[in-house]
């Protein structure tokens, strides 16, 4: 038996890493009895005209991951 999953949608939201502006959204999706969170993010430097897309996902035990990741991007 396949449950279809209902989400939640959250604001799209701004953060500074490094210097660099970063937009994310994180929804909330209930499937098979969890609640799983799909992180979504999009890391911009101004000076390359570069931009990193990262998407996630987790049961929201701990994201320290998220930053870790997203602090080491270098654009070059």
């Amino acid at each position: 038996h396949i449950q279809i999953p209902s989400h939640r949608k959250s604001d799209l939201s701004k953060i500074t890493i490094n210097g660099n502006d970063c937009l994310y959204r994180i929804t909330k999706h209930y499937v098979n009895g969890v609640y799983v969170y799909w992180r979504y993010y999009l890391l911009f430097d101004d000076e390359t005209g570069k931009v990193f897309l990262a998407s996630f996902y987790d049961t929201n035990n701990s994201t320290n991951y998220v930053n870790e990741l997203l602090e080491s991007v270098k654009f070059e």
